[in-house]
């Protein structure tokens, strides 16, 4: 983050790095990558085994670009000097607040009444038992 922000100002020409809403783009900055790290943590949740970075990746791509076609009123990407920028940033916060919320439920354990409620393979097509599971019941 903290290199997005340094290629920001250093992009920035004419001395305007001086003007930029450095609270502003942390913000939005930081958002974004909650965003990521929820939709990575959820896809672990999912599939523990998969690998979520290559959903996540792409996904905030499309969704910074969904987010350009939002119309005025609800726009996240407006200019410092624009009336709604205030708005757009209370919406960055909840955007934030939000995706760190699904990264805390995606990162929880289990409950254990979960676990003992998982069902069972059993009956037709269903795998068979490991080799120990044989062994410690006698069935071999």
């Amino acid at each position: 983050m903290g290199a997005l922000l340094a290629v920001t100002v250093a992009g920035a020409q004419d001395g305007a790095a001086g003007t930029l809403p450095l609270p502003g783009l942390t913000l939005e900055a930081a958002a974004l990558a909650a965003v990521a790290l929820g939709l990575a943590a959820a896809r672990l949740r999912g599939a523990p085994d998969s690998d979520a970075g290559v959903l996540a990746a792409p996904a905030v791509l499309v969704l910074a670009l969904a987010a350009t076609l939002l119309p005025a009123g609800w726009a996240l990407f407006v200019t410092p000097d624009d009336p709604h920028w205030a708005a757009a940033h209370d919406r960055w916060a909840v955007l934030l607040a939000a995706s760190l919320a699904a990264v805390l439920w995606a990162g929880r354990e289990p409950s254990r009444a979960r676990l003992a409620r998982r069902p069972t393979a059993s009956g037709p097509g269903a795998a068979a038992p490991g080799l120990a599971k044989c062994l410690w019941s006698g069935k071999i």
